[in-house]
C-alpha cells in the first residue's frame, strides 16, 4: 500500500501499527495469527467486567500444555526481526554535516496548509530555509541561523517551476537556494539575498539535462540546486558559485543523480565534498562527466525560452 503503517497509524495507540505492519506482511500462504493479534489489544480494553465479553474460544483447557507454536504466536508484540514484503514504506533520510554550534529546525511531513505556519515561525526567530524536499505531496523543511542569508522569499506554486515569478525576484537581487517538486507537478521554491552567486540560470526538461550542464560548466556556472516531479527535472547553476570541480553521474531506473561537489575555501588548500542525491522514477542512462573552471568571463546573455532561463547579471 501507498500510505505507510507509521503514517496511517501516527494518531493511534502502538497496537494499532503493530497489527497494521503484521497484516502487511503476510505471506500469501501464512495463516494469520488471530491469538496474538488481540494479544496486542488487549491492554486498551481496560479492566474485566460485567460490560466486556470473555473470549474462551483460543485459552487452552485445564491441564492443557501450551505448544510452542502458540508461544510463538503470542510473541507477536515483541518481533525478534521485522520482515517487511511489498512496497517498501516512506521514509526520509537526513544527512548531517559537522558544523559550529548554531539554531537549526527541521519539519517534515508537512501538508501545503501548514508550510507558510512554519516558514513564519522560523523567520521569526531568526532562521531562514536552507534545504527543502518532498515526498507524496508532502514537504520537509530545515530552517537554521547559519545561511548567511539576509532575506529570503519563497512560492508554493502548482507549476513545475514558476517561471514568472523566478524572473520577477531575480529582478529584485534574489537567488535560488533550494527547491523540491512534487508528482503532481507542484513545486517549493526558495530564493534569498546574501548568497555568493552573480548570475544564475536554470533548466526543465523531461529528461537530465546533461548538454546543458556541460554547457554552463564551460561559462562559468556550477550546479546549486536540483529537483524532480514526477519525470520531470529541474537544475539550477549558478555563478561564482565557490565550487572548484564538479562530477555528475545518474544511474539506474528508479534510481538517483549523485552530484559531487568540490567546494575549495581559502586558497584551495582544504577541499570539502558534498552530495546531492535526487530520485527520477523512469530515468535508465549512465554518464560520468569531469570539467575543470575555465577563465571565460565573457558576460552571458539574458536568455529566456520554454526551458531555459537566465537571471540578469548583478554586482555584488
Amino acid at each position: 500500500m501507498a500510505t505507510s503503517p507509521e503514517m496511517l497509524c501516527r494518531y493511534c495507540p502502538p497496537a494499532f501499527r503493530q497489527f497494521t505492519e503484521a497484516v502487511v506482511n503476510l505471506k500469501f500462504d501464512e495463516d494469520p495469527k488471530y491469538a496474538a493479534y488481540m494479544a496486542l489489544f488487549e491492554p486498551l480494553c481496560g479492566a474485566p467486567g460485567p460490560q466486556r465479553p470473555i473470549i474462551v474460544d483460543s485459552l487452552p483447557k485445564v491441564g492443557q500444555k501450551r505448544g510452542r507454536d502458540e508461544e510463538a504466536d503470542l510473541d507477536l508484540a515483541t518481533p525478534k526481526k521485522k520482515v517487511r514484503l511489498g512496497l517498501p514504506a516512506t521514509q526520509w533520510i537526513t544527512i548531517y554535516n559537522a558544523h559550529r554550534p548554531m539554531k537549526q529546525r527541521y519539519h517534515y511531513n508537512v501538508a501545503n496548509g501548514r508550510v507558510a505556519q512554519h516558514v513564519e515561525k522560523g523567520n521569526d526567530d531568526g532562521l531562514f530555509i536552507s534545504s527543502v524536499a518532498c515526498c507524496q505531496e508532502l514537504w520537509a523543511l530545515i530552517m537554521d541561523a547559519g545561511t548567511g542569508f539576509t532575506a529570503q522569499v519563497y512560492e508554493l506554486s502548482t507549476q513545475f517551476l514558476p517561471k514568472e515569478w523566478i524572473m520577477e525576484k531575480w529582478e529584485e537581487g534574489y537567488y535560488i537556494t533550494a527547491m523540491a517538486g512534487s508528482t503532481n507537478g507542484s513545486s517549493l521554491v526558495v530564493l534569498s539575498k546574501g548568497t555568493p552567486y552573480t548570475q544564475q540560470s536554470y533548466k526543465v526538461s523531461d529528461s537530465f539535462p546533461f548538454k546543458w550542464i556541460n554547457k554552463k560548466w564551460k561559462e562559468g556556472f556550477y550546479v546549486t540546486s536540483m529537483a524532480t516531479s514526477h519525470t520531470r527535472w529541474a537544475v539550477v547553476m549558478s555563478r561564482n558559485a565557490g565550487f572548484i570541480d564538479q562530477v555528475c553521474l545518474c544511474m539506474g531506473e528508479g534510481g538517483m543523480c549523485l552530484l559531487c561537489r568540490m567546494h575549495a575555501y581559502g586558497e584551495g588548500r582544504n577541499v570539502y565534498m558534498s552530495l546531492l542525491f535526487t530520485s527520477h522514477t523512469h530515468f535508465s542512462h549512465i554518464h560520468l562527466t569531469h570539467t575543470h573552471p575555465t577563465s571565460h568571463t565573457t558576460p552571458h546573455p539574458n536568455t529566456s525560452h520554454l526551458t531555459h532561463h537566465t537571471s540578469p547579471k548583478h554586482s555584488v
